[in-house]
C-alpha cells in the first residue's frame, strides 16, 4: 500500500495541536504526541479528519499510510496514561490516571489487567466511581478485572484514575506494578517514582516498557 513520511520542523511552543484530512482509506503515525482520527459526522464520507496533539519539540516525523493489507490503528480505542509510585518501607501507593480516546464503537467496559499483584482502592471513570470484578488470572499470572462502566465510552478524553497499593521488595531488582489495558492501542505513558526515607533509590531500569527498580 502507499506510505508517505514527513519531517517537521516544528515552532517553539509548549502545547499545540494540528488537524489533518486524509483520504478514508489512509492512515497516520506520529513520532510523538498523541494522534487519533475524529469520529466522522458521515460514515460513508471519503474523507476522515486526525487530530494531533504535540508538546512543545522542535522536530517530529509523521508517516501517512493506506489501510489496505493491514488492521486500521483508528478502529481501536487509544491509551495514553501517567503512573505515579510512592514506595515506601509499608508498601507503595500507586496513582494511575489515563487518557482514552474512542473513535469509533462505543466501549462499555474495560479490560485490566496487573503485572503483578495488587490491591484496588478505588477507580474512577470521568470523575464518577464505578464498580470491579475479578476475573480470572491468565496463564503469566497476572491479575485480569472487569471495569464495568456506567455509561458507554464514545469519544475523546475519557479519563480513568486508578489507585492502588502493593507490597514494597527491598534488596532486589524490582519490577513496579503496572497496569494493561489489553483492549485499548497504548500511544504513550509516562511513571513518576518518589522513594521515601529510610529507602534509597540505588538503580532504576525500563525493561520491555516496564520500570524496574532497586531500594
Amino acid at each position: 500500500g502507499q506510505r508517505y513520511e514527513f519531517q517537521l520542523v516544528l515552532p517553539a511552543v509548549v502545547e499545540n495541536h494540528a488537524e489533518f484530512v486524509l483520504p478514508a482509506s489512509m492512515q497516520m503515525r506520529t513520532s510523538v504526541g498523541l494522534c487519533h482520527m475524529l469520529p466522522p459526522d458521515d460514515p460513508a464520507s471519503l474523507t476522515r479528519r486526525w487530530l494531533w496533539d504535540f508538546p512543545g519539540v522542535s522536530e517530529a516525523t509523521i508517516v501517512v499510510e493506506s489501510t489496505e493489507g493491514r488492521e486500521s490503528i483508528a478502529a481501536h480505542p487509544f491509551l495514553s496514561f501517567d503512573a505515579d509510585y510512592d514506595v515506601r518501607e509499608s508498601g507503595v501507593d500507586i496513582r494511575f490516571d489515563a487518557r482514552i480516546d474512542v473513535p469509533f464503537e462505543a466501549i462499555q467496559g474495560l479490560n485490566l489487567k496487573s503485572t503483578s499483584p495488587v490491591q484496588l482502592l478505588s477507580i474512577t471513570v470521568d470523575d464518577r466511581a464505578v464498580e470491579w470484578r475479578r476475573h480470572d488470572d491468565d496463564d503469566s499470572g497476572r491479575q485480569h478485572f472487569v471495569i464495568d462502566c456506567e455509561e458507554p465510552l464514545q469519544g475523546a478524553n475519557h479519563r480513568l484514575r486508578i489507585h492502588a497499593i502493593a507490597p514494597t521488595q527491598a534488596d532486589c531488582d524490582w519490577i513496579l506494578p503496572a497496569f494493561v489495558l489489553p483492549d485499548l492501542r497504548w500511544q504513550e505513558g509516562a511513571a513518576l517514582v518518589k522513594v521515601s526515607p529510610p529507602l534509597s533509590l540505588r538503580h532504576a531500569r525500563v525493561d520491555q516498557g516496564q520500570h524496574a527498580v532497586t531500594v
